[in-house]
């Protein structure tokens, strides 16, 4: 009975019995994979919901520094400039001037679209 050499799981046609090593040739109707059932979900996201390392940080030395990081995170979260200014409650062109680095935003809308994308702004005394 043919094995899967990576997976070690057993191959099987589309009715439901093994293949030997001819029928596998002979019937390319392989449709199903028999593997061992995985592990819970919780079981395997335990480790990370008890991580004790920091977020990473990122330090915001300019106007485009921080548009970079508006940027990355709204693709990081698949949305587009209107999804993201719809969240925040702001027009899709300041998400777009935000992006560019424009220096003359106003900050109160600046902390709406970064608390919508789950970004803190922490400012510490050098």
């Amino acid at each position: 009975m043919p094995v899967c050499s990576r997976t070690g799981a057993h191959l099987m046609t589309s009715r439901g019995r093994k293949t030997g090593r001819a029928g596998l040739l002979d019937d390319l109707a392989v449709t199903s994979v028999a593997t061992a059932s995985p592990a819970p979900l919780a079981e395997l996201l335990a480790p990370l919901a008890t991580s004790t390392s920091p977020k990473p940080e990122t330090p915001i030395q300019s106007f485009r520094n921080l548009g970079d990081l508006v940027r990355t995170a709204r693709i990081t979260k698949d949305l587009s400039q209107q999804e993201l200014a719809d969240m925040a409650g702001v027009g899709r062109r300041f998400v777009s001037e935000l992006e560019n680095g424009k220096a003359t935003l106003e900050i109160g809308r600046v902390l709406k679209v970064c608390q919508a994308l789950g970004v803190d702004l922490v400012a510490r005394k050098r």
